[in-house]
């Protein structure tokens, strides 16, 4: 694989730092008392996450789709928002360290892309916290959903969505020296199908928590299904989300993968 330029290092530092303030203020200004229930639905949706990316599905050309949509707008609203941050970070770094890929020499994943990503999904839990507080008025969803809380619960779904490719983008145009816009088209046109759909389990489990917290494994599980539809349908969305021609900076060369693929997986 190719060496990454210099100002990939730096994007990533800021990511982090970003992610690590984010952390620092979510526990200053969100102080919270562990509950039974908190940790016993953190542990169903682990479960869930962790299944989602150990098995990603290639939606699209030099992008991977994850079915962990529903599992992170969970943790968003139902979890405190620092053990949300910590629980989506360090389940992304536990999976990416016992994950093999073929396009590395050693087969493992990049320890720069770990950090990227951990931070990165760190930062979509900041912002979809941030969003919900600010529109529902409360920290978490507690007890029946008014139709304040559902639209809530909707508008940190879109921000989360936005957060994620907005700094995947930012990553891959980052490494390739310019601002890639019809890549982000591209891949927020492909992926709106499925992050809606998972995206709505995501709100369902929130109606179920209101009145039964632990049964929001019943939409973590419907998660499997749509996995299994993608899979199956992944031949049918063969776009090239980076260039509209392949160039040299994005062919795959033989026994290698393209600059700008490495960060794709994030989607």
């Amino acid at each position: 694989m190719r060496p990454l330029p210099r100002r990939v290092y730096v994007m990533v530092a800021i990511v982090v730092c970003g992610a690590l303030a984010a952390f620092a203020a979510s526990v200053a200004l969100a102080p919270w008392q562990p509950r039974l229930v908190t940790w016993l639905m953190a542990g169903e949706i682990a479960i869930a996450v962790v299944a989602s990316l150990l098995v990603p599905v290639p939606l699209a050309t030099r992008s991977m789709q994850y079915v962990n949509t529903t599992g992170f707008l969970l943790a968003t609203v139902l979890l405190p928002t620092p053990l949300a941050m910590v629980e989506v970070a360090l389940i992304w770094v536990a999976t990416d360290c016992v994950r093999r890929v073929d396009w590395t020499e050693s087969g493992r994943i990049p320890a720069v892309q770990t950090a990227f990503n951990a931070a990165q999904v760190a930062l979509r839990v900041a912002m979809g916290s941030l969003v919900f507080r600010a529109v529902s008025g409360a920290p978490l969803v507690t007890g029946a959903l008014s139709d304040r809380v559902l639209f809530a619960v909707l508008a940190a779904g879109l921000a989360m969505f936005a957060t994620d490719h907005l700094l995947v983008h930012g990553i891959v145009s980052v490494q390739a020296g310019r601002w890639r816009l019809h890549g982000l088209i591209r891949l927020a046109r492909v992926n709106a199908l499925p992050d809606g759909s998972l995206m709505f389990l995501g709100v369902l489990g929130a109606i179920i928590a209101g009145r039964a917290p632990l049964a929001i494994a019943v939409p973590l599980a419907f998660t499997v299904v749509i996995h299994r539809e993608l899979a199956s349908a992944r031949g049918d969305t063969p776009v090239d989300l980076l260039s509209e021609e392949p160039t040299p900076d994005t062919r795959t060369a033989r026994g290698g993968v393209p600059l700008s693929a490495m960060f794709w997986w994030s989607a």
